[in-house]
């Protein structure tokens, strides 16, 4: 018990000093290291000696501790010029009261939420049977140009090539669905020999990509639904389920993103990350790092960012080239010389890289990678001076003394 008082007086110690750190300063101890023990600052501005942009593999089915959590809140279908996406959608609960019925018609409603693209026309789509179970499955995003006759069946299902009749008032989007495959998905609740795959619609590179509300959208009411009217006995209803699982996928080949080998291009929805290696040989060691900033310079006229926010994420490279979980670092927005630049500050980083000599590269990635295409173009190390990368490094030699000894 006088051990767990010592404990607690202790801790009582420390949550009060640590308070009074958050107070104004004083003059107290003012004076009480000589001048010779206080620490000289130097501030060194780095370039980037290399820029590279690296396509990130997540998968989409679970959460990926990298960035945002991976479990994306809107289904996009649909392309511009070689960016294609498109969507599964596996609806799931239904009671058994249901088997037998005749179903008269059958819909997919979808609810518009973002878009990017010619917004002034619809996406077009095919609707495909899903071949294999792909809502358990480490589907990523490159797997896209894997799936025909692998997740699901080349041959579209009727009613065919479509667009879905939209409400403008609720954004809503009515896909008339295959009625004997609605069938089966009914079927699945008796009969154990029957599976529920779901659909999935494949985009076409008509010049629009659109968002739908997923099954996880934060608005209850952009979520997917199924609306199916039958007869029973001789009496006619409906009814809608909004239960299930679903998922996007799209694809870009890389070709067609980097263009010009002076920028670093990170794409959201298809997770291209940028990367920037700066060589810190230079600098002294032992050190203290007590503050690194990142500045890198936007590109706004091949940039393309449509949906909020305009923001990036850095991460902690390793030396095996993994992002180090844990370790974004939100951005702030300036402007530099009439550019917009976005600024980390990344001490831990930095300090990290000294300790350790690990490489020091950043990798960059758009805030909202799973969530929207927002396209960021960067200047890199091969740009111009005044817009490339930089890292400015704050940091001492100075080692304090105590009673004398070093």
């Amino acid at each position: 018990m006088a051990l767990h008082r010592t404990v607690a007086l202790y801790l009582l110690i420390f949550l009060t000093a640590w308070t009074g750190c958050a107070e104004d300063p004083t003059t107290v101890g003012l004076g009480v290291l000589p001048s010779g023990d206080l620490p000289i600052f130097f501030v060194d501005t780095l370039e980037a000696q290399a820029g590279a942009t690296s396509r990130a593999i997540p998968v989409t089915a679970r959460a990926d501790d990298d960035v945002v959590p991976w479990y994306p809140q809107h289904l996009f279908v649909g392309g511009v010029q070689t960016l294609v996406a498109g969507s599964f959608i596996r609806f799931q609960q239904f009671p058994d009261t249901l088997t037998g019925i005749t179903i008269e018609a059958a819909d997919l409603l979808l609810v518009r939420t973002v878009a990017t693209g010619d917004t002034t026309i619809s996406p077009v789509f095919t609707m495909h049977q899903p071949l294999r179970p792909w809502y358990s499955d480490s589907l990523s995003y490159d797997s896209l140009r894997l799936q025909p006759g692998v997740y699901f069946d080349p041959v579209p299902l009727p009613p065919g090539l479509g667009t879905g009749s939209v409400d403008t008032v609720s954004r809503s989007v009515a896909i008339p669905l295959d009625t004997a495959l609605v069938r089966r998905w009914f079927t699945t609740v008796v009969d154990t020999g029957t599976t529920n795959l779901g659909v999935f619609l494949r985009g076409s590179a008509n010049g629009l990509i659109q968002g739908y509300g997923s099954f996880i959208h934060l608005g209850s009411g952009a979520k997917p639904r199924l609306r199916v009217r039958y007869n029973k006995n001789g009496v006619t209803s409906t009814t809608v389920f909004s239960a299930g699982t679903a998922r996007y996928l799209a694809d870009l080949p890389s070709a067609d993103l980097v263009l010009d080998p002076s920028k670093i291009y990170v794409q959201s929805g298809v997770a291209y990350r940028g990367l920037v290696t700066f060589n810190l040989s230079g600098l002294p060691r032992p050190v203290s790092v007590s503050n690194a900033v990142l500045e890198v310079t936007l590109d706004s006229l091949a940039s393309n960012i449509y949906a909020p926010p305009d923001s990036l994420l850095a991460f902690f490279v390793d030396r095996d080239g993994s992002i180090l979980k844990g370790s974004a670092v939100a951005c702030d927005l300036l402007r530099l010389n009439g550019r917009p630049v976005y600024w980390f500050r990344l001490p831990a980083f930095a300090q990290q890289w000294m300790a350790s000599g690990t490489p020091a590269t950043v990798a960059l990635a758009g805030y909202t990678e799973n969530a929207s295409f927002n396209r960021f173009v960067l200047f890199g190390p091969g740009a111009s001076t005044g817009v490339r990368p930089r890292l400015i490094v704050t940091y001492s030699k100075a080692i304090a003394t105590y009673g004398g000894r070093r």
